[in-house]
């Protein structure tokens, strides 16, 4: 059983990770709120034109997306998208991707009629699949996600398990609270912290508007 206490899993200090998310947050500038917040609606909105391209529905075309979103950049994700329905569509089982094997069986078995929620697994593919179908009390928590949760413990940096997992969205949603509803929603503000955290870590800001949309790249 996994141990609890604020030095082996510092995600059970509630307190202290939701005030660092909004610390996060709130030192992010106009244009980082914006991609932030801009981020599901435009990849809902690739979506739906990959729907009406491929005659897929929408939700369906979402459920891929999460499915095949494991390790996988948004740029590659999104360049990648169409071309594999498409295959998958003309030859089931000819659509290539960089996501991992078991992933692509997984869309397939979407695009061959399985509801996307019976064959979706794991608490972060599930939760990425509810925040693209328009759920924004549901936070996608990745490793970068529990790293600017957890950054008031200095040197900490642990795996997201699903004891973590759990902490951190309820940490994110208390910090939307914390900042007040008409500023932000806990699915916009994971993207948020995402961006600026990795602004902050890596020098670089990560476009994360679709890049089927408007050229940009994660």
């Amino acid at each position: 059983m996994e141990r609890t206490s604020p030095v082996l899993c510092p995600t059970a200090n509630g307190a202290a990770c939701a005030s660092a998310i909004v610390r996060i947050a709130e030192r992010a500038s106009d244009a980082v709120w914006r991609m932030g917040t801009d981020w599901y609606p435009m990849a809902g909105e690739l979506a739906r034109i990959v729907s009406d391209r491929t005659e897929v529905p929408t939700r369906d075309v979402l459920g891929v997306i999460a499915a095949l979103s494991p390790q996988v950049g948004w740029a590659v994700q999104c360049s990648s998208l169409e071309p594999f329905i498409r295959a998958e569509l003309d030859a089931p089982g000819s659509g290539q991707h960089a996501g991992f094997g078991r992933n692509r069986e997984k869309a397939r078995r979407i695009l061959g009629g399985w509801d996307p929620d019976a064959v979706l697994r794991g608490p972060k593919v599930r939760a990425f699949f509810a925040a693209l179908c328009g759920d924004q009390q549901s936070v996608t928590v990745d490793r970068h996600a529990v790293a600017a949760a957890v950054s008031w413990n200095e040197g900490t940096a642990p795996d997201v398990t699903a004891l973590r997992f759990r902490n951190v969205a309820r940490h994110y949603r208390h910090a939307a609270r914390m900042l007040g509803s008409w500023r932000t929603c806990p699915r916009d503000l994971q993207a948020i912290v995402w961006l600026q955290w990795r602004l902050e870590k890596r020098g670089s800001l990560v476009r994360l508007p679709a890049p089927g949309l408007d050229g940009g790249s994660a």
